[in-house]
C-alpha cells in the first residue's frame, strides 16, 4: 500500500475544494462567477503540479532507497488556532475600519503572528495585496468594497 504524504493530501484536498467550489457557482450569473472561476481554474491547476511533484519527489526517493519518517499532516496545530483567530478579528473589522485597512492589517498581524520576521517582506505583502485587490475589484470590476473609517459620512 502506498502512502501518501502531507503535500500529497494537501493538494488532493485544494483540488476537492476547487472542483466543489466551482459546481457552487453554477447557479450564478457568468458575469458575477467569472473572477471567482478564473481563481479557482488558478488554484486546480497549482493543486495538480503541487500533487504531481510530491509524486514525483517521492517516487526519486523511493528509487534511491531513501527512507523517510512518517511525518503529521499538521506540525504545528497551534498556528491553525492563530490564523482562525486572525480571519475572525478580519472579518470583524472590515465593518469598523473598512476592507482595505483589516486587509493590510490582517496580512501583518497574520505574519508576525505566525513567526515572519522580515518587516520590509510583511509590509511589502500587505500593500501588494492591497493594490491587487484594490485594482481587481475597484478598478477592473468597478465594485464597491466596505467604506474606510475615514469615508463614513
Amino acid at each position: 500500500m502506498t502512502r501518501l504524504d502531507k503535500d500529497s493530501i494537501g493538494s488532493l484536498i485544494v483540488f476537492a475544494f476547487c472542483v466543489w467550489a466551482w459546481t457552487f457557482l453554477a447557479g450564478m450569473p457568468a458575469e458575477a462567477a467569472l473572477f471567482p472561476r478564473m481563481i479557482l481554474a488558478l488554484a486546480g491547476v497549482l493543486s495538480v503540479i503541487w500533487g504531481v511533484s510530491a509524486q514525483v519527489r517521492r517516487v526519486s526517493r523511493a528509487r534511491r532507497g531513501v527512507v523517510e519518517e512518517p511525518r503529521k499532516l499538521i506540525s504545528n496545530p497551534a498556528n491553525i488556532g492563530i490564523f482562525f483567530a486572525c480571519a475572525v478579528v478580519y472579518a470583524t473589522l472590515i465593518d469598523l475600519v473598512g476592507y482595505f485597512t483589516a486587509s493590510g492589517l490582517f496580512v501583518i498581524a497574520t505574519s508576525l503572528l505566525l513567526g515572519y520576521r522580515r518587516p520590509l517582506v510583511v509590509i511589502g505583502t500587505a500593500a501588494g495585496f492591497v493594490l491587487f485587490i484594490y485594482l481587481v475589484f475597484v478598478v477592473i470590476f468597478e465594485r464597491p468594497l466596505p467604506p474606510e473609517f475615514f469615508q463614513i459620512q
